[in-house]
């Protein structure tokens, strides 16, 4: 859905869109980008207890947590002549870090209270705390 993989971290991918070429539509095509990683773990998670069954294993469940955020944030070659990384940075991208780890800590693989307008396919997308929404970033 047009994003970018930065890196990754541990266990953690670092994507982002809009960057680096311009992507009008790029909240709807992020959270498309979530719903499908989620749906996927199901199935995924699905087939594994499936195995474990037969085979008479212990099937121990894959959870994640993701973060979303819009803003403002640095986007480019980012280091120093001998190490340098096209990447991203900023508050931005520190909170979409913070709602990942509040997520997976509260929600595991539930939805968000505030979720109910996220759905797979459309164009619409959490509607948060009105105070987050009118932040020049646009909605979080």
């Amino acid at each position: 859905h047009k994003g970018f993989i930065d890196k990754y971290i541990g266990d953690c991918i670092v994507a982002f869109w809009n960057a680096p070429l311009d992507d009008p539509a790029h909240v709807p095509n992020a959270v498309r980008t979530a719903l499908q990683m989620r749906e996927k773990l199901r199935e995924l998670n699905r087939g594994w207890r499936a195995e474990a069954e037969k085979d008479g294993r212990k099937f121990i469940k894959i959870k994640t947590g993701l973060g979303l955020n819009t803003g403002d944030c640095c986007v480019g070659n980012l280091g120093s002549e001998q190490r340098f990384d096209y990447s991203v940075l900023g508050d931005s991208v520190i909170l979409a870090q913070r709602h990942e780890t509040q997520g997976r800590r509260r929600y595991r693989d539930r939805r968000p209270p505030g979720s109910g307008g996220l759905r797979s396919g459309g164009d619409r997308y959490p509607q948060g705390d009105r105070r987050e929404q009118d932040h020049p970033g646009g909605p979080t």
